[in-house]
């Protein structure tokens, strides 16, 4: 769920080019990655959490790519 909504937050964030917007999208990304390393997620199937990792960092590179 945490990934899914960094994912929107950053599709919102890059259409939009809003300051606030790209903030909330950076929190949200950190957040979902704080979130995977709690010990209840990391007791979760390695490939799916390494795909969910994956997909945070596709998100952290859209984020970066639309400041330049």
């Amino acid at each position: 769920m945490a990934v899914e909504t960094a994912q929107k937050t950053t599709g919102m964030a890059t259409r939009q080019k809003s300051s606030t917007l790209l903030k909330s999208a950076y929190q949200s990304i950190e957040d979902a990655r704080q979130l995977s390393q709690t010990e209840e997620l990391s007791a979760l199937d390695e490939d799916f959490l390494n795909e969910q990792l994956n997909i945070l960092n596709s998100c952290q590179h859209q984020l970066d790519e639309s400041q330049h």
